[in-house]
């Protein structure tokens, strides 16, 4: 588990410091006399983000909760989706349940920091506690969380399966 930790939150680094560096490349048309210069000056530009840390555990461990969140919402609309269409019986969406309930009470959250960290607690904590996953108050949690994600700039995204709309 540590090691997933681990190489969850060195993925979302390398995101971090490729994304802006891709971002900042300008366009330089074939043969323009500008070319090297706006490549010399987009190669400085990416050393000076390489060099700044991109963020800190609090940001980091707030973007894997986010991430852990959107994974066990689309596992559990995938999951609905199945049961409605008789792709999976009473009993397999009862274990599956308990598959989300466990990857809920899981939820890295950390000390608490921030609105994100705040609601993953509470999902968390619910989740332990064995509340209904269907009811009001678990829903509500997970909006939340959600919408605390959303204020971070980390958007709810669900896969869709083929046949599902994806």
């Amino acid at each position: 588990m540590t090691r997933r930790i681990a190489l969850a939150i060195a993925a979302l680094s390398l995101t971090a410091l490729i994304a802006p560096g891709c971002a900042s490349q300008p366009a330089a048309s074939a043969g323009s006399a500008s070319a090297p210069a706006a490549e010399s000056s987009s190669a400085a530009a990416e050393m000076a983000t390489a060099a700044e840390p991109a963020h800190d555990a609090d940001e980091l461990a707030d973007a894997v909760a986010c991430g852990h969140a959107m994974e066990v919402t689309g596992t559990a609309w995938r999951s609905e989706f199945r049961h409605a269409n008789g792709d999976l019986d009473d009993a397999g969406y009862a274990a599956v349940e308990l598959v989300l309930r466990d990857s809920w009470a899981t939820i890295l959250t950390g000390k608490p920091h921030s609105d994100v960290t705040i609601a993953a607690t509470t999902v968390s904590d619910l989740a332990r506690n064995g509340a209904d996953l269907n009811a009001e108050d678990f829903q509500a949690a997970t909006r939340a969380l959600s919408e605390a994600c959303a204020g971070i700039g980390i958007l709810e995204s669900l896969r869709a399966l083929p046949g599902q709309g994806g």
